[in-house]
């Protein structure tokens, strides 16, 4: 007896239209999604975009960021990178862009490189940029390792001491010298590296800056005092200096307001004072020592390093370096004392300590 086969139900109409073999299904994308995905490549790849088809050609014009990488993405020898940039924002037809970032090498460029980043800057600046990042690496600077002889740093030009719409300002090599004061109303972020910055450039920045909520001198000079009494800034970061070629013996902080401290690098024999710091809950310390530092001995470093605890007995937080590490217990050994006995963890290369609800035992 045959038996009887069943047959499934056909599926329901679909009302979607089948898709072909090999459509181009990103394209279809409405082009603010389009130009949303550019903004995450390198300028040079969004670029290359333009000859898939008609529908590509000009969509990179319109990528709110601006990233400019010779170093990453140019052979070192070629000289089309400027011409590449001015020819890109003739081009560019977006009236605001989010962020403005070069990446270059400065040295030995200085007369034909200053002419063609104050133009960019103006460009961003006329942009409405919200982020500026300017690398001017000194490769030579780095390869040589010394670090005594002459830097060649870019002068922000003064047109940039006045900008309504920067929220983020990160730069390195730059001579931070503004003619009057600073206006800069909407700055949240202040990174500066390698750079000169004077004691009253620092107090005019942090003046103009009304929300400015992190500063960070990563291996700067030109200040031997850092008295901070913005009621914004809550966290500071200083990262060493390369060498002691300006300056006197001792470097002084003080910022009632800030929470959060981060001390770290190397310093060589200046000495780090810390003075009032009362409101500090969160601080990183991480000190470390020049192989062939012949002024930092190991007992001085040592007394630094303690007068920095003895400060800081009040904080809630503790996260210690592991140079810094081996110091502590150095000095405990030599001064017979303990280290803090209120540890959570020891980890790899830090030690984060939190405050049980005494002080720390130095």
């Amino acid at each position: 007896m045959r038996t009887k086969r069943h047959c499934r139900n056909p599926p329901p109409p679909s009302n979607q239209t089948p898709r072909r073999i090999g459509e181009d299904r990103i394209s279809a994308l409405p082009d603010a999604v389009l130009i949303h995905i550019l903004s995450y490549l390198p300028v040079i790849d969004a670029v290359k975009t333009g000859v898939l088809s008609k529908r590509w050609a000009r969509l990179w014009t319109w990528t709110p960021n601006l990233v400019f990488d010779q170093l990453g993405e140019w052979d070192e020898k070629s000289n089309n990178f400027v011409p590449f940039i001015d020819a890109f924002l003739v081009l560019h037809s977006s009236p605001k862009i989010q962020k403005l970032a070069l990446d270059l090498d400065y040295k030995g460029k200085r007369l034909h490189l200053d002419s063609s980043l104050n133009k960019w800057l103006h460009f961003a600046t006329r942009r409405a940029a919200e982020e500026l990042n300017l690398q001017l690496s000194d490769l030579g600077y780095f390869h040589s390792w010394d670090f005594r002889g002459p830097v060649e740093r870019y002068l922000l030009p003064s047109f940039i001491y006045t900008n309504n719409s920067m929220k983020r300002l990160d730069m390195s090599f730059i001579d931070v010298q503004p003619p009057d004061a600073v206006s800069w109303p909407f700055l949240q972020s202040l990174s500066i590296r390698s750079a000169f910055i004077s004691e009253s450039t620092i107090q005019k920045i942090l003046l103009g800056s009304p929300q400015l909520n992190l500063l960070e001198l990563n291996n700067c000079e030109g200040f031997d005092l850092l008295h901070i009494d913005s009621k914004s800034l809550k966290r500071l970061v200083i990262h060493g200096i390369w060498y002691p070629t300006w300056g006197t013996d001792v470097l002084q902080i003080s910022a009632p307001n800030i929470l959060s401290l981060e001390i770290s690098g190397h310093f060589y024999k200046r000495k780090v004072q810390l003075l009032d710091l009362s409101s500090l809950v969160d601080v990183i310390i991480n000190l470390q020592l020049w192989v062939e530092d012949r002024y930092c001995l190991l007992v001085e470093y040592s007394n630094i390093l303690r007068e920095i605890l003895q400060k800081i007995r009040h904080v809630e937080k503790l996260t210690v370096g592991a140079t810094s590490i081996k110091q502590i217990v150095t000095l405990a050994t030599l001064a017979h004392q303990i280290i803090p006995t209120s540890k959570d963890a020891l980890v790899a290369d830090y030690w984060d300590i939190k405050r049980g609800g005494g002080h720390w035992n130095l």
